[in-house]
């Protein structure tokens, strides 16, 4: 179930960006296993490439972008902006970045409020989508 966050990131930035072009969102993607290969044994190979069962709010796996909409950070109530889930975090990013080569673009719920127009501009980019 998506949260109001991700409700508003669909709303004004997925429905608006993407309209009748077909490109496949996958949501709460777990990106690391499907990197291991899904199926038994799977904590053994995530262990073995030093990942875990990560997962990205949002995913194009056709074109390795992700993005990931951290809510509360503007409150200061995140477990992004704790020490040890900006620690979890940074594994998490450095796994998909310089490890398997994917784009990740962060989004918080100021920036979606605020400008919905750049975050649409930033996937765009990512997704080289031309906006009209």
């Amino acid at each position: 179930m998506p949260s109001k966050l991700e409700k508003l990131f669909e709303e004004a930035v997925l429905k608006p960006l993407l309209g009748d072009k077909i490109v496949h969102i996958k949501r709460e993607y777990r990106f690391a296993a499907e990197h291991v290969g899904l199926g038994p044994g799977l904590d053994e190979r995530l262990k073995a490439a030093e990942m875990r069962d990560w997962r990205f709010d949002y995913a194009v796996p056709s074109h390795a972008v992700a993005i990931e909409i951290d809510g509360g950070v503007e409150a200061g109530k995140s477990r992004h902006t704790s020490p040890k889930g900006y620690v979890a975090d940074q594994y998490k990013l450095n796994a998909a970045t310089a490890d398997l080569n994917w784009q990740v673009i962060h989004f918080t719920g100021g920036m979606l409020r605020a400008d919905p127009g750049y975050c649409m501009r930033r996937l765009a980019n990512a997704l080289q989508i031309e906006l009209a």
